[in-house]
């Protein structure tokens, strides 16, 4: 997708510490875009701790559930892009229902709250494939969603809530819906991680069944569309799936 950079605009992003929150901040730095980051004070900052004194990054620590605190922090900081990423519940360390809905559902609730009077040009809240259940067929956008986890209940209720938001209030707010991204700086305990350490340590590989499928899309396509601004404002309240088309097998990975 075609995009255009403006220099004078402010991104604001959450989940910065995470995966596809990392890459996306290291391209903002890339092109000179300031960036406002919201992290907890415990955050696990091992992906961006280059980027935390870099002149485009400014850093703000605050709880998505700090409702009053991140109210002020917005209207310091009045983004003119809010990417969204911040999530509990895509790993199985994270199986507490209360800590995944407060923060899924709450926490976008409040960012969204709190960025209300905001004129922003776009807010990206990120969704996941996993709202869509186990299909075993290719899913569309108009597909019923079935979750079959905590963290896939909580997104598809943020998913609703942009939709809501987006076409009741004439918000500019999409969701894009995340299929299975891989890349640098991807959690070590996930497959392609963890099939290259196999490979380049010769040690035998414990997988789940090799029949299973996933539609693998590179972190860098990923970023290349949520950066397509322009396109995306166009949409409000609507949701999409960000994946190759293509599913492959785990056995094909490998």
């Amino acid at each position: 997708m075609h995009r255009k950079k403006n220099l004078e605009h402010i991104y604001l992003l959450t989940g910065a510490a995470g995966f596809v929150g990392s890459c996306l901040l290291r391209q903002l730095v890339a092109e000179k875009l300031h960036t406002a980051i919201l992290l907890k004070k415990d955050s696990d900052t091992w992906r961006i701790k280059d980027l935390l004194r870099n002149a485009y990054v400014s850093v703000y620590y605050v709880d998505l559930n700090d409702l009053s605190s991140l109210k002020k922090i917005i209207k310091k900081i009045q983004p003119d892009v809010i990417y969204h990423l911040a999530a509990r519940g895509a790993y199985s360390s994270q199986s507490d229902p209360s800590d995944i809905f407060q923060t899924n559902i709450f926490g976008t609730l409040n960012l969204m709250q709190a960025s209300a009077d905001i004129p922003y040009r776009l807010f990206i809240n990120t969704g996941s494939s996993s709202e869509y259940g186990f299909k075993n067929v290719p899913m569309t956008e108009e597909d019923l969603l079935e979750p079959m986890s905590y963290y896939a209940v909580a997104k598809s209720a943020t998913t609703h809530l942009a939709a809501f938001m987006g076409k009741t209030q004439h918000k500019p707010i999409v969701t894009v819906r995340l299929f299975s991204v891989y890349g640098p700086y991807e959690e070590p305990t996930r497959l392609l991680p963890t099939v290259m350490k196999a490979f380049s340590k010769h040690t035998p590989l414990q997988l789940v069944s090799g029949k299973i499928a996933r539609d693998f899309i590179y972190i860098e396509d990923v970023i290349d569309f949520y950066l397509s601004i322009e396109q995306l404002e166009k949409f409000p309240g609507e949701c999409f799936n960000l994946g190759t088309g293509q599913q492959r097998t785990i056995e094909d990975v490998v």
